[in-house]
């Protein structure tokens, strides 16, 4: 596997890492989604 495979799938993981965060936030109610998710 050449590098910039490697470098492209680790970015892919990154961006589904960060929607699926994105997605939790907005089910624990918005901006306090974070607290919540630490036990606050």
């Amino acid at each position: 596997m050449s590098i910039m495979q490697h470098m492209y799938r680790l970015a892919v993981r990154l961006v589904d890492k960060c929607e699926i965060e994105e997605e939790e936030r907005e089910l624990n109610g918005g901006s306090h989604g974070l607290p919540t998710a630490i036990g606050a």
